[in-house]
């Protein structure tokens, strides 16, 4: 039988109400956090842009309908699971990643990438945060031994991460979106938005701050917050499984991996839809989906659009999806390691 891993810092930190030790765990994990986020977002970036480009160009997709048949076939057509037209997202990706090299050059997959960069330790800390004290408040409630296995606590520390984090994401989603939907061809050199601090200036400048910022928040929390709980979910149960398969109580660095990409990867396949129309509301002109969530729905149901709209960019997440959480995890798990001592990692 496994022993029970032991009792975590963060745990009696909150438990023996230090708030010292508490804002020395909140400082260290937002290290850790900003490291893993930067990683992260190096891998992960150029998946993501192709995935916003396949989310808002109607173009592409009509354009590739036109060379390869109608996607509607996908819905009302074959279902089987290898139907020949579900390999038609995974070639609209490599076609829509093939069109930004060639108008735009490499670069351009790095486009919007420099604000999530620099805002990662802000957006980590406030997740890890949230975690934090959603595993706590659930602890507290059920009269639950700190430190003791139980989905429950993960998924109220999830959902409590995905809220807190909403906060800071929303406005770093809105201007990387932007920025990211923007188009430069090498002929033509004119956009609107310069950098990530010119777009911010800019929508705060026609918007005002909080509709500006916040535009989607609603759909940001739709998104995140059980995203989050999904995805430490998988990630804490996949490592559990993996202890008792070796009959340790540690995660190695390659269990840390793969318990990370797979947490990711399926809280990506529940939250694509509703990251879908996030996408779409946040590069909205102003006043175009004056109800936001509503509108969008509204409007691909009046076009005519197939409920399979809801997941374009897949492909492209999916395949950035693994790797970036993977990187993600292990990264932060390797930092506290040193910073705090409490990593999951063997020593």
């Amino acid at each position: 039988m496994v022993q029970p891993l032991p009792m975590d810092p963060s745990c009696q930190t909150l438990h023996n109400n230090h708030p010292t030790q508490f804002i020395s765990l909140l400082l260290k994990r937002a290290v850790a956090g900003g490291f893993a986020g930067t990683c992260s977002a190096i891998v992960g970036h150029p998946f993501d842009t192709v995935k916003v480009t396949m989310q808002i160009d109607n173009k592409l997709w009509r354009n590739y309908e036109r060379q390869s048949g109608p996607l509607k076939h996908e819905i009302r057509g074959q279902r089987g699971l290898i139907s020949p037209h579900r390999f038609k997202h995974l070639g609209i990706t490599l076609k829509c990643a093939a069109q930004i090299l060639r108008n735009e050059g490499v670069f351009a997959f790095y486009k919007g990438m420099l604000f999530p960069l620099l805002s990662s330790v802000p957006w980590t800390a406030a997740t890890f945060a949230g975690y934090t004290v959603g595993e706590q408040l659930f602890e507290s409630i059920s009269a639950l031994p700190p430190g003791q296995f139980s989905n429950k606590k993960f998924l109220i520390g999830g959902f409590a991460a995905g809220f807190f984090s909403s906060f800071i994401a929303c406005p770093i989603d809105r201007v990387k979106c932007l920025l990211q939907a923007q188009t430069k061809s090498r002929f033509n050199s004119s956009v609107r938005y310069k950098g990530p601090f010119h777009c911010a200036l800019q929508v705060y400048k026609h918007e005002g701050f909080f509709y500006g910022n916040y535009k989607g928040f609603g759909i940001t929390l739709w998104r995140r917050i059980p995203n989050f709980g999904i995805y430490f979910i998988v990630y804490e149960n996949t490592k559990e499984i993996c202890r008792k398969r070796r009959h340790s109580s540690k995660s190695s660095g390659a269990e840390i991996l793969l318990a990370g990409g797979m947490g990711g990867t399926t809280a990506c396949i529940f939250s694509i839809a509703p990251d879908t129309i996030k996408t779409r509301v946040q590069t909205a002109q102003p006043g175009q989906y004056p109800r936001g969530m509503r509108s969008v729905i509204k409007e691909m149901i009046h076009r005519g659009e197939p409920a399979t709209t809801l997941f374009r960019g897949l492909p492209p997440a999916l395949i950035r999806t693994f790797p970036a959480s993977a990187m993600y995890m292990f990264s932060y798990e390797l930092v506290m390691k040193y910073l705090h001592n409490e990593s999951h990692l063997p020593r």
